[in-house]
């Protein structure tokens, strides 16, 4: 296990997968560094691409998550877990599970996080988020995966933006709408690999 502020001295030309676990490795107070100088210097250092990256149980907030995805433009799989089991309330860290975050994310709209005319994560295909609050943007992530579902190849690669054929969505402390996700139900049947899991058991798939 490396720890975040060893990173810039790192020369890792063939790492495509990186797992930023735990919010005990916080960047935040690493030497007064932050998250995106981190990265930036090790990317620039190593010269990898970077194809599955995931964020477990860190404290993050949704823009500097947003920041450090800008810096994976190669990145195919995408895991967020924000749980928090066995941390006690005054020690739970921040979710970048927004609704900023997500709508982020939507394959052609320009956000508040990200105002480019390009799509973050452009290669897109798996993404996993587990959520461990009680308010989520429910209509914005359908919006975003279906903005995603491009099976098409050819159109897909004419304005660059992979086709997602792979999304996981789990809700550790609230249930599932099936009314809201119903309207995923099309994506699952025409060959989108969908799955939403509330805590009552109850799930699309």
């Amino acid at each position: 296990m490396i720890h975040w502020s060893m990173l810039p001295s790192l020369p890792l030309p063939s790492l495509l997968s990186c797992v930023w676990l735990s919010s005990q490795m916080l960047f935040i107070l690493i030497e007064g560094l932050g998250l995106k100088f981190l990265l930036k210097r090790f990317l620039r250092r190593s010269s990898c691409s970077l194809t599955k990256f995931e964020v477990i149980n860190v404290s993050v907030s949704d823009i500097d998550l947003i920041t450090a995805l800008k810096l994976m433009p190669s990145l195919v799989n995408l895991h967020v877990n924000d749980a928090t089991h066995g941390i006690p309330a005054g020690d739970r860290p921040m979710s970048p599970i927004t609704s900023r975050f997500i709508r982020s994310l939507h394959g052609f709209l320009q956000t508040e996080l990200n105002p480019s005319s390009s799509p973050l994560v452009a290669r897109l295909c798996d993404l996993k988020l587990t959520f461990d609050g009680l308010e989520f943007d429910d209509s914005g992530f359908i919006d975003m995966v279906s903005s995603r579902w491009l099976p098409d190849m050819q159109y897909a690669s004419g304005i660059g933006l992979s086709c997602l054929r792979a999304v996981t969505l789990r809700f550790n402390k609230r249930v599932m709408d099936p009314a809201a996700y119903k309207r995923l139900d099309y994506l699952d049947k025409a060959g989108m690999r969908v799955v939403v899991l509330g805590i009552d058991g109850f799930c699309l798939d």
